[in-house]
């Protein structure tokens, strides 16, 4: 768990100032307390707006490169967050060491009985899918009671409504990234961590029609611009992470260009979370869910309406996409 777990999630035990900093000084961080670059028109209650970022299938290394950028983006020009207590919640979501010994035993479920060759094949990886799944459900529920027990805060709380709703498309996102770590060279040279929450208040609003980000003091601007934050966290994270989350399907490999298309015939539905107005947007990733070709991570916005919003393209700025269930119109937004 970060340094910003300690600092951003008010406990239920009191936290003195003096605590603060030397829980930053054991984590080798300077805590500068007081935020004076804050717009003196602004008060507690302009810091209005819940947005929540996701990134899934990360490393330690990469969950502290992505708390820097929160950390260069948390002013008045960027992101506008709320800087207390009740400002900005971050956790980590279903850890691994590497070599999980708990994850090898969840790999592989018992055989199935196809006879066709190929049939067997896929409904098998199905099965060992869904036996990772109902793991990863297990643990999730157990780090949402370790947050239950451990933050009593406005922020915590409102952070698990979103996890609660969307629970299903975030433990299947997860399930994804594991297998892909379990597979891959790094399982046996370092953790994983499945989701690293980003949970925060800010006085900007995410606008679905400010497609090219016009306006100078939203959050369409300081979110997909070049230089915004969710291009700067690629930009961070890029090298510290090795595993690829693009593969071929197990079978069948002439009728599916990658894996992803293979889930999508394979496990209709298995991504949908339980929000009405995201229903077409569950599905409707360039990969996989979150994942994606052209970023090193797995990636899921929420805006202040719980609308989910996916990485379509990484630029020279980002685009994010979403699907409203109003009008069912595809919405762009970049810059």
């Amino acid at each position: 768990m970060g340094i910003f777990d300690k600092l951003f999630g008010k406990k239920k035990k009191d936290v003195e100032v003096n605590d603060l900093i030397d829980m930053a000084s054991d984590a080798g961080m300077e805590l500068e307390v007081g935020f004076g670059d804050e717009p003196k028109d602004l008060n507690e209650d302009d810091y209005k707006y819940n947005h929540c970022f996701i990134f899934f299938g990360i490393n330690e290394q990469a969950f502290q490169a992505i708390e820097n950028e929160v950390q260069n983006f948390d002013g008045p020009h960027h992101l506008s967050l709320l800087r207390s207590m009740d400002g900005v919640f971050m956790t980590d979501i279903c850890v691994a060491s590497a070599g999980s010994e708990k994850v090898k035993e969840n790999l592989e479920a018992d055989d199935v009985n196809e006879d066709d060759p190929e049939e067997k094949i896929a409904q098998q990886y199905i099965a060992n899918a869904t036996k990772l799944k109902d793991y990863i459900d297990s643990r999730f529920d157990l780090y949402i009671d370790n947050i239950k027990e451990n933050f009593d805060s406005r922020i915590s709380q409102e952070c698990l409504d979103l996890l609660a709703v969307e629970k299903n498309y975030i433990v299947q996102n997860i399930r994804y990234g594991m297998e892909r770590w379990a597979n891959s060279d790094s399982f046996e040279k370092e953790d994983f961590i499945g989701a690293m929450i980003v949970f925060v208040k800010s006085s900007k609003e995410f606008d679905r029609n400010d497609s090219i980000s016009e306006n100078q003091d939203g959050m369409n601007l300081p979110v997909t611009t070049r230089g915004g934050f969710i291009r700067d966290c690629i930009f961070a994270t890029e090298e510290l992470l090795s595993v690829k989350y693009t593969a071929d399907a197990p079978v069948f490999e002439e009728d599916y260009d990658h894996i992803g298309e293979f889930l999508y015939d394979y496990m209709d539905s298995a991504l949908d979370g339980d929000n009405p107005i995201n229903k077409y947007n569950y599905n409707n990733g360039n990969y996989y869910g979150g994942y994606g070709k052209d970023f090193p991570f797995g990636f899921t916005y929420f805006d202040q309406d719980g609308c989910l919003w996916l990485l379509e393209d990484v630029g020279k700025a980002v685009t994010l996409k979403h699907e409203h269930i109003e009008d069912e119109v595809e919405y762009h937004v970049s810059h």
